[in-house]
């Protein structure tokens, strides 16, 4: 089974994404804050991480750090204005982004289409 890091703060959010992929039968873990994450990215062999961008107690440029290290594919998820938050996903070379501020349901989908695409990646 394939692990899936959902590092994201907003808890209603995390469940609703957490659920999407324990139904498409990935397992996952969730990363509530900046303290957590570098110790969780380091410790754990996630085969795909789901990031937000703000999150407690680290900063985006921290983030980016972090990430250019790791060699997983990464999803952006962020409210942030969609040029900052592509350029985020840029930086450190993201396969999709999706934006939270779009209806429940249409994010859903979104994040559907995305694993549809990486799920074949995943499984080799």
């Amino acid at each position: 089974m394939k692990k899936i890091a959902i590092i994201e703060d907003n808890r209603a959010i995390q469940h609703v994404v957490r659920g999407i992929l324990q139904k498409s039968g990935f397992k996952t873990s969730s990363i509530y804050s900046g303290q957590d994450l570098k110790h969780e990215i380091e410790n754990v062999d996630y085969d795909l991480i789901l990031t937000d961008i703000l999150l407690p107690s680290i900063t985006a440029k921290h983030l980016i750090d972090i990430y250019k290290n790791i060699n997983k594919p990464i999803i952006v998820m962020s409210s942030l204005d969609k040029e900052d938050a592509l350029f985020f996903a840029k930086s450190i070379n993201a396969i999709a982004y999706i934006n939270k501020n779009e209806k429940q349901g249409n994010m859903v989908t979104s994040l559907r289409k995305i694993l549809a695409n990486a799920e074949e990646n995943l499984l080799n």
